[in-house]
């Protein structure tokens, strides 16, 4: 119940964003200072710099500016997206054996990796300009 609840404030808060309009809203984010504590702090984009407005440019169907503010942000928002549609449509039982099946993953080892990979897509967006 809740879920739906949510995807239904998500579609409303996305027709309201079409109304204000997409140049407002990045207008409106450009002119606020960033952030990110390690853009104000060491000076250097981290690997979730730019997803504001990726995202804001993914929910106007806008892919290449998305990618060009941040790589990374077209498959955190199809993931997103997938996990909220999956919350919503899919019955409680079914869950649960979704869940269940996620348990037997090795976390550690998937915590461990994750962090690994967005921090040399970090060094790999400082250095060569991704």
């Amino acid at each position: 119940m809740l879920a739906r609840l949510i995807l239904v404030i998500v579609v409303l808060l996305w027709g309201v964003a079409i109304q204000i309009g997409r140049d407002t809203l990045l207008r409106l984010l450009d002119s606020m200072p960033p952030s990110c504590p390690v853009k104000i702090w060491l000076g250097f984009k981290c690997a979730f710099c730019g997803m504001t407005h990726a995202f804001l440019h993914l929910v106007f169907f806008d892919i290449a500016s998305a990618r060009q503010d941040n790589p990374l942000s077209l498959p955190f928002f199809v993931v997103g997206v997938m996990a909220l549609i999956f919350s919503a449509v899919l019955p409680a039982r079914s869950r649960n054996l979704f869940f269940r099946i996620s348990a037997s993953i090795d976390r550690v080892r998937f915590l461990w990796s994750s962090a690994i990979l967005l921090i040399a897509f970090a060094v790999l967006r400082n250095h060569l300009g991704f």
